[in-house]
């Protein structure tokens, strides 16, 4: 980064708290650009947050104690909740997946969907959902088309005699907020008849959340 180069040339000492990766010396280099981003492995909300709060406390922040306290609390006892909540999630071999959604036209002007995952390895929201119990599936295989992920449908004629099979085993998904509105449309099971989108099995979440306790 050419402002964390300026400022260092300048004699000033950077504090970079990493926001989204743990600390590995194979993921960032020296300018905390990415070096090898196979080697980064994403840090959960919950440690983010820490960090931050010791940084605060370093620096001589003021800091209200009580307040904090009270949110920390208040985060536990949220923790302990998603926890138990995903133990049963676990108990029932539900499968869940994060992903954003595309649509598009094909050669002959027909609107076609694509889906792309997300590694949970990689997102500090994901991270910490798994962290706190939530199974996640790892499937990571950049953009899919529906005929990619309808494996017994005939390209361009996706419906329920071939919708069984798909790509991924999912219960479940996770979709990201930037294309959450395509799941409320009632035409889109049309043109991606999944089962479990039709049977409305999937909750919208944030890719990149608000850091706080």
């Amino acid at each position: 980064d050419d402002k964390v180069m300026e400022a260092e040339n300048a004699g000033m000492e950077v504090i970079f708290i990493d926001t989204f990766f743990e600390y590995n010396p194979s993921c960032r280099q020296m300018d905390f650009s990415i070096l090898d981003s196979s080697s980064c492995e994403g840090r959960s909300m919950i440690d983010i947050a820490q960090k931050i709060e010791d940084l605060a406390i370093a620096l001589g922040v003021e800091v209200d104690t009580e307040a904090v306290n009270a949110d920390k609390k208040a985060a536990c006892q949220a923790a302990e909740d998603f926890t138990r909540e995903m133990e049963m999630v676990h108990s029932k071999g539900i499968r869940v997946k994060a992903s954003i959604l595309g649509t598009g036209t094909d050669d002959q002007g027909e609107t076609v969907v694509s889906v792309r995952g997300f590694d949970p390895i990689e997102l500090w929201v994901l991270r910490t959902f798994e962290e706190l119990g939530m199974p996640m599936l790892h499937a990571d295989d950049g953009e899919v088309t529906a005929a990619e992920y309808f494996v017994d449908c005939s390209p361009g004629f996706y419906n329920e005699t071939c919708n069984g099979n798909t790509l991924y085993p999912v219960d479940f998904w996770l979709i990201d907020s930037r294309s959450y509105l395509l799941m409320l449309e009632p035409s889109f099971v049309e043109i991606f008849p999944d089962k479990v989108s039709c049977l409305r099995q999937y909750q919208l979440f944030f890719s990149f959340s608000f850091l706080t306790h």
